[in-house]
C-alpha cells in the first residue's frame, strides 16, 4: 500500500533562494532536510544559468523515465545517505521544474572537505494521488562517489526510471533495486566512469582475528581487507552486513596467497564466512575446520539470499562437513551468479561417523548462473558412510563446470562409498541447461537426474555415469571406464563417446599421467580448449586432454597449490 504524500507548491525557478549555495539553512526553504555533510543542490540547477558551475568535486544526476513512467510523473523524490547508511538530505522537485524528461542535472556537492566519501541515493518517482497529494509508483537506487578534487573532479549520470518496475520495488530487499523488471544488487558508478580494474576506494589491513572480524562487520562497497600472514583463530563467524556493487566488490584476501591461515575453532556451528549480501570476493585464503565437535564444523562458506555475484577464488578450504553451502534463504531469494574458481577443497582425514549431516565439498541448492571453474575436490570422506565430492539439489538454470578435478587418493575408509558429482538425486528440483565440461571424475562417477537440455563434453569419468528418470542429455567426446546407465524416462545424444573402458586403456598412465592414448577417438566439437586451458587443434581428441596437452590431468592446473 503506497502511503500520499501532500504536494508543496512549486517555486519559480527564479527564486533567490535557489542560488547555488550549500549552507544547510537553505534546506529549510525547500520543504527539504538536511541531515549531514552530504548537500544536494536540487535548487542550483532548476535555472539553467546556474549549471554552469564547475565545481571541484560534484555528481551531476539527470533523471529520465520509460513511456509508461513518464507519463505519470509528476515529482521526483530524492535521498541521498551516507556510507553508515544514515539520511543526509531528502529533496523533492517538481518535473515541471527540471525542465521536462531528460531533467536539467541536479549536483550533489561536498561540504566541508569530505569529497572523498561515499553515498547512497534513492530517486522515488511521484504521481497524483488525488486531493493534492502525491504517491510513489517507482523507485531506482544507486551507490557513488566523488571524484578527486580537481581537474576531473565532475562526474554525470543518468538515472533512469524503467517501466517494467512501476510498483515492483516491494519486492527487493534492502541492498537491491528493480533494475528492468528485476532485483538486483544496487549498482555503483564510479568516479571518473566506468574503471578498467576494481582499484578499492578503501584498503583496510588486517593482523588479528579481531581485527578480521570488525573489518567484516564494518565492510563498506568498494573496500578491500588485506590479511597479513599468519595464523588466526577465530572464535565467531564472519557475517556480511552490507554488499559491494559490480564496479566496487567487498574483497577480503591474503595479501600473498596460502599465508593467512583462519582455523576456525569456536562454540558455535561454524559457517566461516557467511555472505548474505552481494559482490564479495574471498581471495587465496587457507580455511580450516577445527572445532571442538566434528558435528559443529558445518561450512567454509556459507552463501545465501542476496549473496550475489559472489566469487570465491584461489583459496584452500579444509575440514568441514559441507564445506562450501549456497542455497536459497528462507523468503525464496537466490544467491546466482556466483563464481567458485581455482579452489582447493578437502578433508586431512575422513568426517568421522559421529557427523549426523551429509559430507560433502560443495553442497549447491536452487541458485542459477554459477561457474564452477579450475577448482580440486580432495579426499572428501565420510568414516562409514556415503559422501560426495559435490551435488547439486533444487531447480538450477545454467550451471557451467569446467577444468575440475575430483579424487579421492587412497583406499575408502571400510563401510564407506563415494560419489564423485551428484546433480539432482538428491531432492526435488530440475538442472535446465547444465554443461560438464574438461573435467576429471577420478574416483566415484557421475549421477545426473532430472536434467533437462544438459551437456557432459570432453569429460573423464572413472566410475558409472549414472543417467536417472528425467533426463535430456548430450554426451560429447566423454571417456567413462564404467557403464553408462539410462533410466527408461531419460534421452541421450551420445557422440563420439567411449564407455566401460580400463583407465590403462584410455591414458598413458592412470596414475601420473592422463593424457589420451594414440587410440582415443577425435571428434568435431564446439569445445575449443583442454583441460590446461590452452586451444585444442580443429580435430579434438575425446576427454579432457589432448596428447600434446602440456599438463597431465593429476590436478586442476590453475587451482591453490597445497602448502
Amino acid at each position: 500500500m503506497t502511503h500520499p504524500i501532500r504536494r508543496e507548491p512549486s517555486r519559480h525557478p527564479s527564486d533567490r533562494r535557489r542560488r547555488p549555495v550549500f549552507e544547510r539553512a537553505r534546506w529549510a526553504a525547500l520543504g527539504s532536510t538536511a541531515l549531514g555533510p552530504i548537500a544536494l543542490g536540487l535548487a542550483a540547477c532548476l535555472s539553467a544559468a546556474s549549471c554552469v558551475l564547475v565545481y571541484e568535486s560534484e555528481f551531476l544526476v539527470r533523471f529520465d523515465a520509460e513511456p509508461e513512467t513518464r507519463a505519470q510523473l509528476v515529482a521526483i523524490e530524492y535521498e541521498v545517505r551516507g556510507s553508515d547508511g544514515a539520511t543526509e538530505s531528502v529533496a523533492r522537485v517538481d518535473v515541471a521544474d527540471l525542465g521536462g524528461l531528460p531533467s536539467s542535472p541536479l549536483p550533489i556537492r561536498p561540504l566541508g572537505g569530505d569529497w572523498h566519501r561515499s553515498f547512497l541515493v534513492t530517486a522515488r518517482a511521484l504521481r497524483d494521488a488525488g486531493g493534492g497529494a502525491l504517491e510513489p509508483f517507482n523507485e531506482r537506487s544507486f551507490r557513488a562517489a566523488f571524484a578527486p578534487r580537481g581537474p576531473g573532479g565532475r562526474q554525470e549520470y543518468t538515472l533512469t526510471f524503467s517501466d517494467d518496475c512501476i510498483l515492483f520495488q516491494r519486492a527487493c530487499a534492502a541492498d537491491e533495486t528493480c533494475i528492468d523488471g528485476r532485483c538486483e544488487p544496487i549498482p555503483f558508478v564510479s568516479p571518473n566512469g566506468p574503471r578498467e580494474a576494481h582499484e578499492p576506494l578503501r584498503v583496510v589491513t588486517v593482523d588479528s582475528a579481531e581485527a578480521l572480524a570488525d573489518a567484516v562487520a564494518d565492510a563498506r562497497f568498494g573496500d578491500e581487507i588485506v590479511v597479513e600472514p599468519g595464523s588466526y583463530e577465530l572464535t565467531r563467524n564472519l557475517r556480511t552486513a552490507r554488499g559491494g556493487s559490480a564496479d566496487a566488490p567487498i574483497v577480503v584476501r591474503a595479501r600473498t596467497p596460502g599465508t593467512a591461515i583462519l582455523r576456525y575453532s569456536g562454540e558455535e556451528p561454524a559457517e566461516v564466512f557467511v555472505i548474505t549480501h552481494p559482490y564479495w570476493v574471498i581471495d587465496g585464503l587457507d580455511i580450516e575446520g577445527h572445532c571442538l565437535a566434528d558435528q559443529d564444523c558445518d561450512h567454509a562458506v556459507h552463501v545465501s539470499g542476496s549473496g550475489r555475484y559472489t566469487v570465491l577464488r584461489n583459496n584452500r578450504f579444509a575440514d568441514f562437513n559441507q564445506i562450501v553451502h549456497v542455497n536459497p534463504a528462507s523468503d525464496g531469494r537466490t544467491p546466482d551468479d556466483g563464481i567458485l574458481e581455482g579452489n582447493v577443497l578437502e578433508c586431512t582425514r575422513p568426517r568421522p561417523s559421529s557427523v549426523s549431516t551429509s559430507v560433502t565439498g560443495l553442497r549447491f541448492q536452487g541458485a542459477s548462473r554459477w561457474i564452477f571453474r579450475d577448482n580440486v575436490f580432495r579426499d572428501v570422506l565420510y568414516d562409514g558412510h556415503g559422501s560426495t565430492g559435490a551435488y547439486f539439489l533444487g531447480t538450477s538454470e545454467g550451471l557451467v563446470l569446467e577444468r575440475n578435478l575430483v579424487e579421492v587418493r587412497g583406499e575408502l575408509p571400510v563401510g564407506s562409498s563415494f560419489l564423485g558429482l551428484s546433480f539432482g538425486t538428491v531432492a526435488a528440483g530440475q538442472q535446465r541447461g547444465l554443461v560438464l565440461r574438461n573435467t576429471i571424475v577420478r574416483s566415484g562417477g557421475v549421477a545426473i537426474q532430472n536434467c533437462e537440455s544438459c551437456r557432459v563434453e570432453h569429460t573423464l569419468v572413472v566410475g558409472d555415469l549414472d543417467l536417472r528418470a528425467g533426463v535430456e542429455l548430450t554426451v560429447i567426446g566423454a571417456l567413462v571406464t564404467g557403464r553408462r546407465r539410462v533410466a527408461a524416462a531419460s534421452t541421450v545424444d551420445e557422440r563420439e563417446s567411449v564407455f566401460e573402458r580400463p583407465l590403462a586403456e584410455l591414458v598413458v598412465d592412470p596414475e601420473d599421467d592422463l593424457r589420451p592414448l594414440p587410440s582415443v577417438p577425435t571428434l568435431a566439437s564446439d569445445v575449443a580448449d583442454d583441460l590446461c586451458g590452452d586451444p585444442r587443434p580443429s580435430r579434438r581428441t575425446a576427454g579432457p586432454l589432448e596428447p600434446s596437452s602440456a599438463c597431465r590431468g593429476t590436478d586442476a592446473p590453475r587451482a591453490r597449490r597445497l602448502p
